[in-house]
């Protein structure tokens, strides 16, 4: 048993190492890599701490019993719900991209599920083929050709960027939630209020794995949330597929790192509270190098593409890193 702890705890020390080096000399390709634009870097990193110590004291508890106390299939709807809740805010910032047809799909999508799914509970559209899309004013922005600007990581919020800022303010007004819930609160009802911390414990909750890989395998978490923050809004800008040139070869870190992950996936069957890295969440995918996604085998923010989190929390992490901050537009549909 000792000795498959130690080799257990070599693995991670191994892969912390070889994410480290991804990082440090990721850049060691054909093309020189830009610095992230951070000068906020020591007031960002005690904003991380807090954050960090936060989740650590308050969500943490909370979200281990919910997780524990609740079947899977009830998160399921309950995440649903609340994606739901927010898709209008997909569907106004794809018209805004000019991705009309996609516009389309993503109101069918919205009226569809709002309906037939009972308000969101069910997924019904992706039933007949609407497919779920991540849009938001960010990347509206950067389409627009602003710059990201200065990366800011915000109390109780987490990572994002002066380009990414305006979103917070997008999201509320957008939010169903916000015209259902205002009128029942002033008319002196209180039940919204529940409503509202399910759907920060569900936002916690989707992001539990991805929180605890990162605890267990950054050398630094402040750098690790930084970067894969940064790339995963690259990805969602360019829905997907950015141009050839915003990556790096790292194909021997990503190949070391993945064999790792696999190893460990096959050996680690405790259940999640002993293994951080076990296998119970859906959300984890490992794609392979040179595909139409980057290589991610850290879990996903959430298994329903949307990455807004009350916490310092790291976005879907991909392997593959970017040279420099796109400029760029998304092609509109």
């Amino acid at each position: 048993m000792e000795g498959r702890k130690g080799m257990r705890a070599a693995r991670f020390m191994t892969v912390g190492i070889l994410l480290c080096l991804w990082f440090t000399f990721g850049c060691a390709g054909t093309q020189p890599r830009v610095e992230t634009y951070d000068p906020l870097e020591n007031v960002n990193r005690s904003f991380h701490a807090f954050n960090t110590k936060f989740d650590e004291i308050v969500m943490q508890p909370i979200v281990d019993a919910y997780l524990n106390l609740t079947h899977e299939h009830f998160r399921l709807s309950v995440s649903n719900f609340f994606d739901n809740l927010t898709y209008p805010n997909v569907i106004v910032n794809t018209f805004l991209q000019g991705k009309f047809v996609q516009g389309a799909s993503d109101t069918g999508r919205f009226l569809l599920n709002s309906t037939l799914g009972v308000a969101g509970i069910f997924d019904a559209a992706t039933v007949f083929g609407l497919e779920e899309h991540d849009e938001d004013l960010g990347q509206t922005l950067a389409v627009w050709g602003i710059s990201e600007g200065p990366y800011l990581t915000l109390p109780f919020f987490g990572p994002s960027t002066v380009r990414d800022l305006p979103d917070l303010g997008g999201s509320i007004l957008t939010n169903v939630f916000t015209y259902v819930g205002t009128p029942v609160l002033v008319a002196g009802v209180t039940a919204t209020a529940p409503l509202a911390l399910l759907g920060i414990i569900d936002k916690r909750a989707r992001a539990d794995r991805a929180i605890r890989a990162r605890d267990q395998l950054a050398l630094d978490s402040y750098v690790f949330t930084r970067e894969a923050y940064r790339q995963r809004r690259t990805f969602l800008i360019y829905d997907g597929n950015p141009p050839v040139e915003f990556y790096v070869e790292t194909d021997t870190i990503d190949e070391g790192i993945l064999e790792l992950e696999e190893e460990l996936a096959e050996e680690d069957q405790a259940p999640r509270g002993d293994a951080p890295l076990s296998d119970q969440d859906e959300s984890v995918e490992i794609l392979p190098v040179g595909g139409d996604q980057p290589l991610r085998a850290v879990p996903s923010l959430n298994g329903h593409g949307t990455d807004r989190s009350p916490t310092s929390v790291v976005p879907k992490i991909g392997h593959d890193i970017y040279t420099q901050p796109p400029s760029a537009t998304s092609s509109p549909q």
